[in-house]
Protein backbone atom coordinates (compact mmCIF):
# COMPACT_ATOMS: atom_id res chain seq x y z
CA UNK A 1 0.00 0.00 0.00
CA UNK A 2 1.35 3.41 -0.97
CA UNK A 3 1.90 6.03 1.71
CA UNK A 4 -0.29 9.09 1.14
CA UNK A 5 1.80 12.12 0.24
CA UNK A 6 4.89 9.95 -0.37
CA UNK A 7 6.74 12.62 -2.37
CA UNK A 8 6.26 15.14 0.42
CA UNK A 9 7.45 12.59 2.94
CA UNK A 10 10.65 11.99 0.95
CA UNK A 11 11.39 15.74 0.80
CA UNK A 12 10.71 16.20 4.53
CA UNK A 13 13.00 13.28 5.35
CA UNK A 14 15.74 15.02 3.37
CA UNK A 15 15.19 18.17 5.43
CA UNK A 16 15.36 16.13 8.63
CA UNK A 17 18.63 14.47 7.58
CA UNK A 18 20.23 17.74 6.54
CA UNK A 19 19.10 19.48 9.74
CA UNK A 20 21.15 16.98 11.75
CA UNK A 21 24.30 17.45 9.67
CA UNK A 22 27.34 19.22 11.03
CA UNK A 23 27.49 21.40 7.92
CA UNK A 24 23.93 22.68 8.43
CA UNK A 25 24.42 23.26 12.16
CA UNK A 26 27.59 25.19 11.41
CA UNK A 27 25.79 27.23 8.73
CA UNK A 28 22.69 28.25 10.71
CA UNK A 29 23.57 27.60 14.34
CA UNK A 30 22.37 25.00 16.81
CA UNK A 31 19.12 26.76 17.71
CA UNK A 32 17.92 27.19 14.12
CA UNK A 33 19.00 23.65 13.21
CA UNK A 34 17.11 22.32 16.22
CA UNK A 35 13.94 24.21 15.23
CA UNK A 36 14.10 22.92 11.66
CA UNK A 37 14.91 19.39 12.83
CA UNK A 38 11.98 19.32 15.25
CA UNK A 39 9.60 20.69 12.61
CA UNK A 40 10.80 18.08 10.11
CA UNK A 41 10.45 15.30 12.69
CA UNK A 42 6.86 16.37 13.42
CA UNK A 43 6.01 16.49 9.72
CA UNK A 44 7.55 13.06 9.09
CA UNK A 45 5.52 11.55 11.92
CA UNK A 46 2.24 13.04 10.80
CA UNK A 47 2.69 12.39 7.09
CA UNK A 48 3.90 8.86 7.77
CA UNK A 49 0.78 8.23 9.86
CA UNK A 50 -1.43 9.50 7.05
CA UNK A 51 -2.76 12.43 9.11
CA UNK A 52 -3.56 14.68 6.15
CA UNK A 53 -4.74 17.85 7.89
CA UNK A 54 -2.18 17.79 10.69
CA UNK A 55 0.56 16.72 8.27
CA UNK A 56 -0.30 19.60 5.94
CA UNK A 57 -0.09 22.05 8.83
CA UNK A 58 3.25 20.58 9.90
CA UNK A 59 4.64 20.86 6.36
CA UNK A 60 3.50 24.50 6.18
CA UNK A 61 5.20 25.21 9.52
CA UNK A 62 8.36 23.49 8.29
CA UNK A 63 8.46 25.52 5.09
CA UNK A 64 7.97 28.73 7.12
CA UNK A 65 10.79 27.78 9.50
CA UNK A 66 13.08 26.99 6.57
CA UNK A 67 12.27 30.19 4.70
CA UNK A 68 13.10 32.17 7.82
CA UNK A 69 16.67 30.85 7.52
CA UNK A 70 17.14 33.17 4.53
CA UNK A 71 16.37 36.22 6.68
CA UNK A 72 19.42 36.11 8.92
CA UNK A 73 19.65 39.63 10.35
CA UNK A 74 23.28 39.27 11.47
CA UNK A 75 24.35 38.51 7.90
CA UNK A 76 22.34 41.46 6.62
CA UNK A 77 23.98 43.77 9.14
CA UNK A 78 27.43 42.44 8.34
CA UNK A 79 27.11 42.76 4.56
CA UNK A 80 24.47 45.47 4.25
CA UNK A 81 22.39 45.66 1.12
CA UNK A 82 23.62 43.04 -1.34
CA UNK A 83 22.74 45.34 -4.22
CA UNK A 84 25.39 47.80 -3.04
CA UNK A 85 28.20 45.27 -3.39
CA UNK A 86 29.97 44.11 -6.49
CA UNK A 87 29.24 40.41 -6.66
CA UNK A 88 31.88 38.58 -8.67
CA UNK A 89 30.99 35.74 -10.97
CA UNK A 90 32.15 33.21 -8.37
CA UNK A 91 30.40 34.89 -5.43
CA UNK A 92 26.68 34.35 -5.40
CA UNK A 93 24.13 36.19 -3.31
CA UNK A 94 23.72 33.05 -1.20
CA UNK A 95 27.44 33.10 -0.38
CA UNK A 96 27.27 36.81 0.37
CA UNK A 97 24.41 36.21 2.79
CA UNK A 98 26.14 33.15 4.23
CA UNK A 99 23.40 30.68 3.34
CA UNK A 100 25.53 28.07 1.66
CA UNK A 101 24.47 25.07 -0.36
CA UNK A 102 23.17 22.93 2.50
CA UNK A 103 20.85 25.69 3.70
CA UNK A 104 19.59 26.30 0.19
CA UNK A 105 18.97 22.56 -0.14
CA UNK A 106 16.97 22.51 3.11
CA UNK A 107 14.86 25.46 1.96
CA UNK A 108 14.31 23.88 -1.46
CA UNK A 109 13.29 20.52 0.02
CA UNK A 110 10.86 22.16 2.42
CA UNK A 111 9.23 23.99 -0.48
CA UNK A 112 9.20 20.79 -2.53
CA UNK A 113 7.42 19.00 0.29
CA UNK A 114 4.79 21.74 0.35
CA UNK A 115 4.40 21.74 -3.44
CA UNK A 116 4.08 17.94 -3.53
CA UNK A 117 1.49 18.04 -0.77
CA UNK A 118 -0.54 20.64 -2.63
CA UNK A 119 -0.27 18.65 -5.86
CA UNK A 120 -1.38 15.46 -4.12
CA UNK A 121 -4.21 17.34 -2.46
CA UNK A 122 -5.46 18.87 -5.68
CA UNK A 123 -5.41 15.50 -7.40
CA UNK A 124 -7.36 13.91 -4.57
CA UNK A 125 -9.89 16.66 -3.96
CA UNK A 126 -7.85 18.89 -1.68
CA UNK A 127 -6.19 18.70 1.69
CA UNK A 128 -8.17 20.11 4.60
CA UNK A 129 -6.64 23.28 5.92
CA UNK A 130 -4.62 24.24 2.86
CA UNK A 131 -6.88 23.88 -0.17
Amino acid sequence: MAVPFAASLVAVRRVRAAAASTEFIRAVGEEAASIVGAAAEAAVGLLGAGAAEQGAAAVCDLAKDCLELSFDESASEEFGDANQHDVSETETRAELWGLGAVTAEVIANSLASLANLLEAGSAGGGVAGID
